[in-house]
């Protein structure tokens, strides 16, 4: 008897391994994961399209398996070091897995379509349409009542806001982001972003911009909202505003016009937050699944359809829109502007918050 359970044992081991093997199998086809932040302006658009693609994926390919992860930094979710196959984030922050080698090159593998980004966007990038899949660009627009004489830049805008709260003692114009803004203002004097800073003595684009800003607050010609500030200018509240285009979808825009931020040169650089997908699955690992679900997702219909829900201005060729005020907008913007992804610059993606934060209580106090 003894002897037949010691010869039963090496069977009761293969067994074991096997077993093993099947649930290290099964875990491994768990899915294509997917992380993104909850804000995300593409999140909500691309996690219906892969629960869409979910819907008509080929049984022997992986799904997709969606993970939102809380707050807006997406690489700190990574700090763990568990890493997804996918990860939706900024430009700026898909740099930073590439410096660190944690990217992956599909392009040899994906259709030829599905790599090919809109002449001269960032073309200093070799990651981009490789590692780093570009999806569109968020932008700050100009929102006006009425678009019959608009102001020729950006500082005539904000010259007009001050002098508008002089006159009459009423604030005209509202920022939904001063950041952006800022940076917007001293790319177009040829100066590099930096925070407010204790002990230094700024230089003089950044004292102009700053003033510029500073000014329209002190002459009551700002209004400071944590809201989006279309809807003010829609419903005759306000004159003016500068507006986040991913804050605009789903919201009724007639009453008002929007337009691109004045002043820019055709070809010229306008400020954009730029959402990619971040291929960071390792070698070897989902090959013809992520190659499947890339492909599908990365055709004009499905940009568009992310582009349109999201707000972001399209950045591969041939986007057509909806016909919608804000997809007229947006398109205009993508067919006359270099995106410059500001957030690409360490100083502004790490301290952009609290610029925000401290600009805004500096204006608070002015007004």
């Amino acid at each position: 008897m003894r002897s037949r359970k010691l010869l039963c044992l090496p069977w009761l081991l293969l067994c074991l391994l096997l077993c093993a093997c099947g649930k290290t199998q099964e875990l491994r086809r768990d899915g294509l994961s997917l992380w993104y932040s909850e804000s995300d302006p593409a999140a909500a658009a691309l996690a219906a399209l892969a629960e869409q693609y979910n819907e008509t994926v080929d049984r022997e390919l992986l799904p997709v398996t969606l993970r939102a992860l809380p707050g807006e930094d997406s690489l700190a979710a990574l700090q763990s070091g568990a890493m997804p196959d996918l990860l939706l984030c900024s430009h700026g922050e898909a740099l930073v897995l590439a410096r660190e080698g944690l990217l992956r090159d599909v392009s040899g593998a994906l259709a030829e379509d599905a790599t090919s980004c809109r002449d001269g966007l960032l073309p200093d990038d070799p990651a981009l349409g490789r590692s780093v899949l570009p999806l569109g660009g968020a932008v700050q627009l100009l929102c006006l009542a009425d678009a019959s004489q608009p102001p020729r830049d950006l500082d005539a805008l904000l010259r007009l806001a001050a002098a508008y709260g002089r006159d009459t003692g009423l604030p005209c114009l509202a920022v939904d982001a001063f950041a952006p803004l800022y940076r917007q203002l001293l790319l177009q004097r040829d100066a590099a972003f930096h925070p407010l800073r204790d002990g230094v003595r700024p230089n003089a684009a950044e004292i102009e911009a700053y003033n510029l800003i500073a000014g329209a607050a002190y002459d009551h010609g700002l209004l400071l909202t944590e809201q989006c500030a279309l809807p003010l200018v829609r419903d005759g509240l306000l004159p003016c505003a500068v507006v986040d285009s991913a804050a605009l979808p789903g919201l009724e825009t007639e009453g008002c016009a929007l337009l691109p931020l004045p002043g820019i040169e055709t070809g010229g650089d306008y400020v954009s937050d730029l959402r990619c997908l971040a291929v960071t699955a390792r070698e070897g690992r989902a090959g013809r699944s992520l190659t499947a679900f890339l492909d599908w997702l990365l055709t004009p219909e499905h940009l568009d359809t992310i582009a349109q829900s999201a707000g972001l201005v399209p950045i591969h060729a041939g986007a057509a829109g909806d016909g919608s005020p804000l997809s007229a907008a947006l398109l205009d913007v993508g067919s006359r502007f270099a995106l410059y992804p500001a957030d690409d610059e360490p100083e502004y993606r790490e301290k952009r918050e609290a610029f925000e934060a401290e600009i805004r209580e500096a204006l608070a106090r002015l007004a």
